[in-house]
């Protein structure tokens, strides 16, 4: 499905709403965290790390360092995610569990707009296999913070 949308928004036959509508939603919920629910030692987390660098445009976009990719996480959620990508580290948190049953709605918003942010900068939206791995792959952001 979410490969389907990808498609969608890519060919224009569908189209993002903003991504301030979830910027105020974070700003309105409550600070728990969105990893694991705790209510303490609750930090801003940057969804997507601050320190990626697909292109030499990253380390000042907006998007990147600004409130689109931030959410509430615990500092114990924060440190163990690091550099990982937010579906890695999902299933690093619920192995036994389908990602599409673990990651919350607003968190899957946010991060979804930026990596779509990020492969429009990047001029990979029309790349199709990005990894070599034989498929598209919207998800490409998760194996380059690895690189």
């Amino acid at each position: 499905m979410i490969k389907n949308k990808f498609r969608q928004l890519k060919s224009g036959e569908i189209s993002w709403s903003s991504i301030l509508r979830e910027d105020l939603q974070f700003v309105e919920a409550e600070k728990t965290c969105v990893y694991c629910g705790c209510c303490e030692n609750i930090t801003k987390d940057h969804i997507i790390p601050k320190t990626i660098r697909v292109n030499c445009r990253c380390a000042t976009c907006d998007k990147i360092h600004g409130i689109h990719n931030i959410i509430w996480a615990c500092g114990h959620c924060n440190s163990k995610k690091s550099v990982k990508g937010l579906y890695e580290f999902m299933h690093e948190l619920h192995p036994d569990d389908k990602i599409s049953d673990t990651v919350p709605t607003l968190l899957e918003k946010k991060y979804l707009k930026l990596i779509y942010c990020c492969h429009e900068c990047a001029g990979t939206l029309d790349c199709g296999d990005l990894n070599g791995d034989g498929e598209l792959n919207v998800f490409y952001l998760d194996y380059v913070l690895h690189k």
